[in-house]
């Protein structure tokens, strides 16, 4: 009996602005963020996790950036928790972090009502979940892929 679980999530993202995109940089781009989801998926649940990532169309002839995952998954203990949903739940939070450390280092970091309490080097003060923090901490190269996409972005 085959007892592999297959989950289906998706994520979208879109860039704003123009009508169009040099193409170097939305294949760069999606590079680095397809690396870092896969990072992040591998972290949380181990190299067993088959995962396959499309670019799926919104409508006949066009397409949106929709990062649809599946991910296939040796037996788990907890067969009803929607981990996909929260992988990428996960994956959309890192990306906030990253975001507000603007690339610097934080000025502090702490645990404050079951939360991780970051202020960034100018100040700001952000809260995110442990475990969340814990993952992107813990992980270096979902950090390295996601500087990828903001240099990238930040290059052009």
């Amino acid at each position: 009996m085959d007892e592999t679980i297959q989950m289906v999530g998706k994520m979208s993202f879109k860039f704003d602005g123009a009508t169009s995109i040099d193409a170097e940089l939305l294949t760069k781009s999606l590079s680095h963020v397809v690396r870092a989801y896969k990072d992040c998926i591998t972290a949380q649940y181990g190299d067993d996790a088959e995962i396959s990532i499309d670019v799926c169309a919104f409508r006949e002839g066009s397409f949106d950036v929709v990062l649809q995952s599946i991910v296939g998954l040796a037996p788990l203990a907890i067969q009803h928790v929607p981990q996909i949903v929260e992988c990428t739940k996960n994956f959309i939070e890192i990306i906030k972090i990253k975001r507000e450390l603007k690339g610097l280092k934080p000025k502090s970091v702490d645990v404050e009502n079951g939360k991780t309490r970051i202020v960034n080097a100018e100040g700001d003060v952000a809260y995110h979940s442990c475990n969340v923090y814990n993952l992107y901490v813990n992980n270096p190269s979902i950090d390295g892929s996601l500087s990828n996409v903001f240099g990238t972005l930040a290059d052009s």
